[in-house]
């Protein structure tokens, strides 16, 4: 089924945030990480389509925090084209030069690096079988996301796992 162009520009606006524009300033102030809970949950209740969540991941506001993103990856119907995205737009590459989580914890990294390995692990463990949603990391809107040769010797020889670069193919 194929997104409406009304629902989709809706999606992108609520991944940036646009309906908390007309809230006054204490409100926005106050505004909890229960309200945004509250605020995704409502947002996913109403999700019927995996091409919704991969429009609301490719459009989200990273400087909001993970919460948003992490349930949307969590939805029964997120494809695993939508998982590589959501991985691959975390800038896996960055995070090696982190030898362990001790590491990104020391610099304040944590948080995204966790993302990761978390991605990694629902990925291997094959929780997002369904991957009709294409994606490339070789090809993000014309940006080659994976990581450059020089990077991984900067880290050690660490690189990201190789069943993460599988891109998902387009059916057309």
């Amino acid at each position: 089924m194929a997104v409406s162009e009304e629902r989709r520009k809706w999606i992108q606006g609520f991944a940036v945030g646009e309906d908390l524009v007309d809230l006054d300033d204490d409100r926005l102030m106050a505004w909890s990480d229960e309200d945004e809970d509250r605020r995704v949950d409502a947002f996913l209740a109403t999700v019927t389509d995996p091409e919704e969540l991969h429009i609301y991941v490719d459009e989200y506001d990273w400087d909001g925090g993970l919460l948003g993103l992490k349930k949307a990856l969590e939805h029964p119907l997120c494809d695993l084209g939508t998982v590589r995205l959501a991985y691959w737009r975390a800038k896996p590459t960055f995070y090696l030069r982190y030898r362990d989580r001790e590491a990104a914890v020391e610099a304040r990294q944590s948080e995204v690096y966790d993302l990761l390995r978390w991605i990694e692990d629902r990925v291997q463990r094959g929780l997002h079988a369904k991957a009709e949603l294409p994606y490339d990391p070789a090809n993000d809107y014309g940006n080659d996301l994976r990581p450059k040769a020089q990077e991984i010797l900067r880290s050690e020889g660490r690189d990201v796992p190789a069943f993460m670069y599988q891109a998902i193919p387009s059916k057309a």
